[in-house]
């Protein structure tokens, strides 16, 4: 069975603040990527999210995140740890 979840902007705003949720939503994300889950960001959310880059005062703007890494995928391949060879599927 394939799971289909679709994030919300919340869960990428919590992991690029590092807020008190950032951990826990990494290894949730991290579980679903070894279940192989697909997931997606709706439209509405990216805009949420490149509307806050945007609207970061200049000085600040080079440290936000490049585009590429708010999708899922990158958002996984970038940050969650890599599998250890006990998690790879059989």
């Amino acid at each position: 069975m394939t799971f289909r979840i679709s994030l919300d902007s919340s869960i990428f705003i919590s992991h690029l603040t590092d807020d008190v949720h950032a951990e826990a939503v990494l290894t949730a994300l991290t579980v679903l990527e070894t279940m192989h889950a697909e997931l997606t960001l709706p439209l509405l959310c990216y805009a949420e999210l490149w509307t806050g880059v945007e609207l970061l005062p200049e000085e600040e703007r080079s440290a936000a995140p490049a585009l590429e890494v708010l999708t899922p995928q990158a958002f996984l391949a970038r940050y969650a740890p890599a599998p250890r060879p006990d998690d790879e599927p059989a």
